[in-house]
């Protein structure tokens, strides 16, 4: 980074605070890259201008990684001091999910398909990344063959029905995932992007032989798109850390609403948006990248201040490593 760079950064940085939301007086914004062997990393500042960014790390706590966030988040309050009743805006990312899915920790999930289309994980797109090498191989799917479970049903691409979808007949082979060990159900039937009928009917049988509060993903709900291996992925990455990111954001949404009443969680989204805490802890497939995308998101607003249009970042942590580049000609 050349010297005028770095001048600019800190003319940027030193005494002025990002720009808040007018009705919040606080804004405290623990940017936790959570992973197994990194840290949690805090920030957070009050409304207005000149006044102080504080920010501060601490370790992470695996496997209960939301008392690591409690441990950070009480140093920030100590140096920040809020007053009774004062509420805060909290915008947090997270690798949980992220290296969830990157160590393959999660629960044992079973994969309900139309009838016909079981090998949908392991066929993926049919393309290998080096097709001259006859020792290529494909991803290991999350979800193994034999916890895949096909449905005697058939929409057409329009949402039209071919073939009527039984009640009778999920409920057995509900019986059978969950005898197999199952914990999270992922759906995703052909077509259901045009008509989710089949899938939420497939959905009220899992809570009926399951529980209603069985961890069920539905493609339908999650990514309604064309094309029924990227809606079978989402739908299994989905179910895959939805057990773990819904007891650690609904650990961390408690703990904050108990030390800061009033206050408003919001979770990082993948393409560096923000998301409720509610939404974060249904669909955390959104979240897969939600650590790397704050980090891009912060540099960026930098690399605005500072006046630069060109930039490369690195984000590493102690599973992965991510790296982004933005330049003036995307082109």
């Amino acid at each position: 980074m050349g010297a005028s760079l770095r001048q600019k950064l800190r003319q940027t940085t030193g005494g002025n605070s990002p720009p808040a939301t007018p009705r919040q007086r606080c804004q405290l914004k623990p940017t936790g890259l959570l992973d197994t062997r990194g840290g949690s990393d805090f920030c957070g500042w009050r409304e207005g201008s000149g006044t102080e960014v504080i920010s501060l790390k601490v370790p992470s706590t695996p496997p209960a990684f939301e008392e690591g966030f409690r441990q950070g988040f009480e140093l920030l309050l100590e140096r920040l001091g809020p007053q009774d009743g004062e509420p805060a805006v909290v915008m947090h990312g997270t690798t949980v999910s992220t290296n969830a899915v990157i160590e393959r920790k999660g629960p044992k999930v079973a994969f309900i398909v139309t009838k016909g289309y079981r090998d949908l994980l392991e066929l993926q797109r049919m393309g290998v990344r080096n097709p001259l090498n006859i020792f290529e191989t494909r991803t290991k799917p999350l979800v193994e063959r034999a916890m895949v479970f096909e449905v005697d049903e058939r929409l057409l691409h329009g949402g039209t029905v071919r073939t009527p979808i039984r009640q009778e007949a999920i409920q057995e082979l509900v019986k059978q995932a969950k005898d197999a060990g199952a914990n999270g159900y992922a759906v995703a039937l052909l077509h259901s992007y045009a008509n989710p009928a089949h899938e939420r009917a497939v959905e009220e049988a899992i809570r009926t032989v399951v529980g209603a509060d069985a961890e069920v993903s539905l493609s339908s709900e999650i990514w309604p798109r064309v094309g029924e291996y990227e809606r079978a992925i989402v739908s299994v990455l989905n179910a895959f850390v939805r057990k773990r990111m819904n007891e650690y954001i609904g650990a961390v949404e408690r703990y904050v609403e108990s030390r800061l009443p009033g206050s408003q969680l919001f979770v990082t989204r993948s393409n560096g948006g923000a998301m409720a805490a509610a939404e974060a802890r249904r669909f955390p497939v959104h979240t897969l990248l939600s650590g790397p995308a704050s980090g891009v998101t912060a540099v960026q607003y930098l690399a605005r201040a500072a006046g630069e249009r060109n930039i490369l970042t690195m984000d590493m942590g102690g599973t992965s490593t991510d790296i982004c580049k933005r330049t003036a000609n995307p082109c």
